[in-house]
């Protein structure tokens, strides 16, 4: 089983994951699984929502006309959860009483890539499916163009389709509730409109 990282810090997280047979099968489980633990790794404050994730089959059953090979690849997207209202100098900032000490837009990242890479490769319930695994931080820009592409009822470079803008099931866990999803709720990440 092979696993990978890019190293780098974000608020957004893609992971590629290769199945053993029809990665299809495996979407729900894997996504939830990850939502577990990435929000166990990376806790949220009580009353915030947990990371969020979805995820959607770029490859199922594809077969490399090269090789021969039958493709099986899932991508998993993880938003962080935040605190604060994304976009908000004033709800960001910190401060030391009444003063402003920086002056911040957005929150500071916290999700680590390879920290994600090494829980989920230790984790007792990693799915016997998954091949290789390969966890990368990216920029909001790249997260909202895959986030997207799962999420659409027209995919472009993905197969099948998703259930669509403010649709699609997203995946959250929490210590109260467990593994459970809510429709995609990308409209409330302070994104532009172009992931719609």
């Amino acid at each position: 089983m092979s696993f990978s990282h890019n190293g780098v810090v974000s608020k957004e997280i893609c992971i590629q994951i290769k199945t053993t047979t029809t990665s299809a099968l495996y979407e729900t489980k894997i996504a939830g699984w990850i939502a577990r633990v990435v929000s166990q790794r990376f806790p949220v404050a009580d009353g915030m929502y947990p990371h969020m994730v979805v995820a959607g089959t770029a490859d199922s059953d594809w077969k490399d006309t090269e090789t021969g090979k039958l493709e099986n690849t899932l991508i998993v997207a993880v938003h962080e959860s935040s605190s604060e209202i994304s976009g908000s100098f004033f709800l960001n900032s910190t401060y030391d009483g009444l003063i402003v000490t920086n002056e911040a837009k957005n929150s500071t990242p916290t999700l680590c890539a390879d920290a994600i890479m090494n829980a989920l490769q230790r984790d007792s319930e990693l799915p016997p499916e998954i091949t290789a695994l390969g966890v990368s931080g990216v920029s909001e820009r790249y997260m909202q163009e895959v986030w997207s592409e799962i999420i659409s009822n027209e995919r472009n470079w993905m197969e099948g389709k998703g259930g669509g803008w403010m649709v699609h099931p997203m995946w959250m866990w929490s210590a109260d509730s467990g593994v459970h999803d809510i429709r995609e709720m990308s409209f409330d990440f302070g994104w532009d409109n172009h992931h719609e």
